[in-house]
């Protein structure tokens, strides 16, 4: 789609910078002054599924309508709150379980789920794109694991809200 839009290896070289600096900004403002007070605010499950939420309203947008603007602003989007919302909350969930299951797991939640997750996913992408669907076809097909994955986080938050209510008393 880049390609197809901007002309010139300069010219696509910075606008793929410009978003990485959106991505930055956005993802540094999510972890310093939005992050916590979501949590504080709206309690952990339903920071949870945030992250889910937007995306499946963002890859919504993408099914409706494509161009290169949205597409990125999804990508931005997706991206920032990786970095600013959904990475620290995932570091939050292991502040209420002993040291030695927070070490168990978190090796083999962050190298088997979390990067085994982002393979699949962009094999599932290839695959469908060989198969001759069309990037907004593709979006609509994301949403059920959108789904799956808020219901994921909705349970790790309620886990994490009752861990957390026996620690405290």
């Amino acid at each position: 789609m880049v390609n197809e839009n901007i002309l010139g290896f300069d010219e696509r070289t910075r606008f793929f910078s410009y978003i990485d600096l959106a991505v930055q900004i956005l993802a540094f403002l999510f972890q310093f002054l939005i992050t916590s007070r979501l949590v504080i605010y709206l309690g952990m499950p339903r920071t949870a599924i945030l992250p889910p939420i937007i995306l499946a309203a963002g890859f919504t947008l993408l099914g409706s309508s494509l161009g290169l603007v949205l597409f990125a602003a999804v990508g931005v989007a997706q991206r920032a709150l990786n970095y600013g919302l959904l990475g620290p909350v995932k570091e939050m969930l292991f502040t209420v379980v002993d040291r030695e299951a927070k070490y168990k797991s978190k090796n083999f939640i962050d190298t088997v789920v979390y990067r085994g997750s982002d393979v699949t996913a962009s094999w599932i992408f290839k695959g469908l794109m060989t198969a001759g669907l069309s990037i907004s076809q593709i979006a609509w097909l994301y949403l059920p694991i959108m789904a799956i994955w808020g219901a994921g986080a909705w349970h790790l938050g309620k886990a994490y809200a009752k861990l957390k209510s026996q620690v405290d008393s």
